[in-house]
Parts: C-alpha cells; structure tokens; sequence
C-alpha cells in the first residue's frame, strides 16, 4: 500500500490540486482513507472521508455501471454539470455487510462452540 497505491493516489490528487489526505487503515494496512475538506459543516452525518478498501473482502461484487450527475443540472441553465457512468459495488453489498457477523455469533450460539453456551443451555 505505502509503495504502490498511496504514492500513485497522491500524485493524482497533486497534479489536480486537491487538498486531500491520503491514511493508511486498516488491521492489515489494506485501507486508505481519504480526507478532503468540506464544502459545507454539517450534522457530521455524512464525514468529508471516502474510505477506500483493497483487501480480500474488495472483490467488488456485486457491482453494476449508474450513471452519476448532479442533481439540479436540469434546473440550472446555461451550465454545464459533468456526468459519468463509473462501475460502482451493488447497494446489496451493504446489506450483505451489515449481518454477516450477528450471523456469526448466533450461529455459535445455536452450536454452544467456542466457549458461548448454546442456546437453551446452562
């Protein structure tokens, strides 16, 4: 990561001038994180980071093309809004994400394996 995609990731950022920061993440260093400043401060809910992951699990399936543009292009004329088509992970994945480990663990708990008493037992 720090030989290879950070270095290319912040020569980009470089050329373009944007003031962005690039943090290696992650338990196996397979992550960065990407830090740009706000436009506008809000609640916090959505942060000013973009977390980018390169490890076993990026596989980036499932995955389809959407096209992105900006959403008061067609009330604003007279300029024009860049638009783009990028292969993006399917919203499915986040979904996909989000139960596996409670899986995990009540599945241990069904089996009573690894030290958690199985369910209905003392």
């Amino acid at each position: 990561m720090e030989q290879t995609v950070q270095p290319l990731l912040q020569t980009a950022l470089d050329v373009v001038d944007l003031q962005a920061a690039l943090t290696i993440a992650g338990r196996d260093r397979d992550q960065l994180i990407l830090t740009y400043p706000p436009v506008k401060t809000g609640t916090g809910y959505a942060p000013p980071t973009i977390l980018l992951a390169f490890g076993a699990r990026a596989t980036g399936e499932p995955h389809q093309v959407l096209p992105v543009s900006c959403d008061m292009a067609p009330w604003v004329d007279g300029v024009g809004f860049p638009q783009a088509s990028p292969l993006v992970m399917a919203a499915e994945r986040t979904f996909w994400e989000r139960p596996r480990p409670l899986m995990f663990i009540v599945s241990k708990a069904v089996c009573g394996v690894s030290g958690i008493p199985a369910i209905g037992t003392t």
